[in-house]
């Protein structure tokens, strides 16, 4: 039974699509939140923005492919 996506209980539901809901569903609810405070005046910080988005899709990347690869050798 998959309590994060309901509409799909029925359909093979890959666990990390659950994963997902909730880290989006705590990421909504920490920007509810979170009081609102003044911006810096410092910009952004490309290389390091780039860093961290492909390293974060590479991590998601590599634990839904290793499941893929677990679940095929049983």
């Amino acid at each position: 039974m998959h309590l994060a996506v309901p509409m799909l209980a029925a359909s093979d539901v890959h666990p990390s699509a659950s994963v997902l809901v909730w880290i989006v569903g705590t990421a909504v609810l920490v920007a509810r939140t979170a009081p609102v405070s003044s911006r810096h005046d410092r910009g952004l910080d490309p290389l390091g923005t780039v860093l961290l988005v492909g390293a974060s899709v590479a991590l998601l990347v590599g634990i839904v492919q290793g499941s893929r690869v677990a679940s095929k050798t049983r």
